[in-house]
């Protein structure tokens, strides 16, 4: 099968950790994770002998045409890598291997330079393909050079700077603090934005801008190569996420490739095995996430890989921390990264056994939460909820290792700020992981605390969906009401107004305040601004500055990059005045402390329109929604639906399906 003409594109989000920062380092904790609207774009085009690209996308993409790889990311200053092929021994059974080689003009340019996450991306899909494809199928395959387009969604960088602001200096070096980039300015720019200035130089916001490019430049590329079948095929759809087509044509085991793939790739640019919240929210979406054994990507590291320079003996990235830079792989690469690999599972606490969201061993280990629990089962409150997503996995993909799909409940919106100071994130991690090996015991309990709290976050929002599925019409009028009252006030309306809903609600936002307390607790005593004072006052005033703002904190690692607000959404013919959001955004720009302005990225998928479509294609055709749902299990059974990846994870679009996409390439 030769290469497709038409452009493969494959999109991956980014990702906001509502709860687990520092835990989810560890198997026994899980994390909320969250996927945004906001996503990077991976574009793969063949290119003819004259460096053009068949299918006229990118034909102006002619530079370093030489290369048989040409990466090109056209949002920074001449920010293209070249990269060539190079195959060693005459068999893969005799020990054939590829190398990849950056082009000596890519590697020494000012503006490109190194780039570990896309050439060690770039080396491991080729050498996956190269065991799974065989030699000669291999050179078929990649016989005709390629243009690789990366772009992301304008929220991955602040835009600051394009609004003429200031960027990066202290607040005590503003006096005048000018403001932040409004909501309006945001939806004025073009999609995908050029941001004047070499990649090295770009200011992010936070939302995991290296996971989503390296994820969608994997899925694209091993799309492209034909190693995901069902990805291949799909993108030569024209339909986006909204079709049913695409998302059922994105298989379990496809995509558990491309996100164990994504893993090795991504730990391997960064010189250790992180947590992988970050690449798993790309492959998966919205999730309850608890880490995979680092093992299964150690042994692999520990042979060490690198990307080799045009003309030098020394490499480009080396993963010097895990061995040796050897060119030969000493096992098969698929043995590590195959989708039904058993050390993908994380371990459970409790019992030291291992579990997963699909099978039975999960229910013996006595530690997951009700979200795992209902996933063992094959039980998933996820969207899209329709009569076409719910059947039930394969028998073959039903023990393929993968995370637990956890989504806002309906109804429920997530806001974001950038603000203006930023954090070294490394710096932070090693201050608290310095302080928990120092200080074991005090480490544990407060771990332990931490994780309660995390915990109930996710079972709040699992019980808030169940109650809006139960009772569609008490959960409305319950948030109706609580939309128009502060917070802080709740405990009284619950009172006054006793519900279900609204007890659940009151216990979401005693939740978030219990996580902020830990993670302040955690930041002191580590002596680590995790919720530095101004943050901490920052949110505390965002809560109290409108009605039905349940709260927030700083997602991840904490500092001053970001923060979150998790608010309650008016019903479609309220007033605009009676949006949360947009009071917040006022009062944000009258701040007078940091720095902070919205950012437009969102929550990745809605339960709501999920909900409602289901809602109205079972009234159109005279069905009951709970038969919608799921129509083979009893009761309260009957308003789950089956696992199913909807358009909050890794998605297969056509280039003209993306605003913006086309005139960028």
């Amino acid at each position: 099968m030769a290469p497709p003409l038409h452009p493969v594109v494959v999109s991956a989000p980014g990702k906001v950790l509502l709860a687990g920062g520092y835990l989810v380092l560890d198997p026994a904790y899980p994390g909320v994770v969250v996927s945004t609207s906001s996503r990077f774009y991976s574009v793969v085009e063949v290119r003819d002998a004259k460096g053009k690209c068949k299918s006229s996308v990118a034909a102006g993409a002619e530079e370093d045409a030489a290369a048989d790889i040409l990466v090109r990311s056209p949002q920074f200053v001449r920010a293209e890598w070249g990269y060539k092929l190079r195959i060693r021994g005459g068999t893969v059974a005799e020990g054939s291997s590829v190398d990849v080689i950056q082009t000596a003009s890519s590697y020494n340019s000012p503006d490109a330079g190194k780039n570990p996450f896309v050439g060690l991306a770039l080396l491991y899909c080729h050498r996956l393909a190269l065991e799974l494809l065989g030699l000669e199928t291999y050179k078929e395959r990649i016989a005709q050079p390629i243009t690789i387009t990366v772009v992301g969604d304008n929220d991955f960088y602040s835009q600051r700077s394009q609004a003429n602001l200031p960027v990066g200096s202290e607040p005590s070096e503003r006096p005048n603090f000018p403001k932040a980039p409004t909501s309006a300015y945001l939806r004025s720019l073009r999609p995908f934005t050029p941001l004047g200035v070499p990649i090295r130089e770009v200011h992010k916001t936070g939302l995991g801008s290296s996971a989503a490019m390296t994820t969608s430049l994997v899925g694209a590329l091993l799309a492209h190569l034909g190693i995901v079948s069902a990805l291949h095929a799909a993108s030569s759809a024209t339909s986006n996420c909204s079709a049913s087509a695409a998302g059922a044509s994105l298989s379990t085991r496809d995509l558990a490739l491309v996100h164990n793939t994504a893993q090795l790739a991504h730990c391997a640019a960064q010189g250790k095995v992180g947590s992988g919240f970050d690449v798993s929210a790309a492959v998966w979406g919205s999730q309850l996430y608890r880490r995979f054994k680092p093992e299964v990507l150690q042994a692999v590291l520990d042979e060490g890989a690198a990307v080799l320079i045009e003309g030098q003996q020394q490499v480009e990235d080396s993963v010097e921390p895990y061995g040796s830079s050897s060119t030969t792989s000493k096992r098969r690469l698929y043995d590590a990264l195959k989708p039904d690999n058993r050390d993908w599972v994380p371990l459970c606490a409790a019992s030291g056994s291992s579990k997963h969201a699909q099978g039975g061993d999960l229910m013996k280990t006595g530690g997951p939460t009700a979200t795992e629990g209902l996933a063992a089962l094959g039980l998933t409150v996820t969207a899209p909820f329709s009569s076409s997503s719910s059947t039930a996995p394969s028998s073959s993909e039903e023990h393929i290792p993968q995370p637990a799909p956890l989504h806002l409940p309906p109804r429920l919106a997530m806001v974001l700020a950038d603000v203006d100071t930023g954090s070294n994130t490394p710096s932070l991690v090693s201050k608290v992981l310095a302080w928990k090996k120092a200080k074991p015991e005090w480490a544990k309990q407060l771990y332990s605390v931490l994780d309660n709290s995390n915990q109930s976050l996710a079972d709040g929002l699992l019980a808030l969906t169940l109650g809006c599925l139960k009772n569609r019409e008490e959960y409305e009028k319950s948030l109706d009401i609580a939309a128009g009252v502060k917070s802080a006030k709740w405990d009284e309306l619950a009172r006054t107004h006793p519900s279900p809903s609204l007890t659940l609600l009151v216990g979401l936002r005693n939740t978030l305040r219990s996580i902020r307390a830990g993670m302040r607790e955690l930041g002191q005593r580590a002596i680590a601004p995790v919720e530095p004072d101004e943050m901490g006052e920052l949110i505390r005033a965002s809560c109290e500055s409108a009605p039905g703002v349940l709260g927030g904190g700083v997602p991840g690692a904490g500092g001053y990059d970001a923060l979150y607000l998790l608010y309650i959404t008016p019903r479609a013919d309220a007033s605009p005045s009676a949006d949360p959001r947009a009071t917040v955004e006022k009062f944000w720009a009258s701040w007078q402390g940091l720095s902070v302005g919205p950012l437009l990225s969102t929550a990745g998928s809605s339960l709501s329109d999920a909900i409602s479509s289901a809602s109205a294609a079972a009234e159109n055709e005279g069905r009951d929604v709970k038969t919608t749902l799921h129509p083979d299990l009893p009761d309260l059974a009957l308003q789950f639906g089956a696992p199913s990846l909807g358009c909050s994870g890794l998605q297969l679009v056509s280039v003209d399906h993306v605003w913006g996409l086309r005139e960028v390439l």
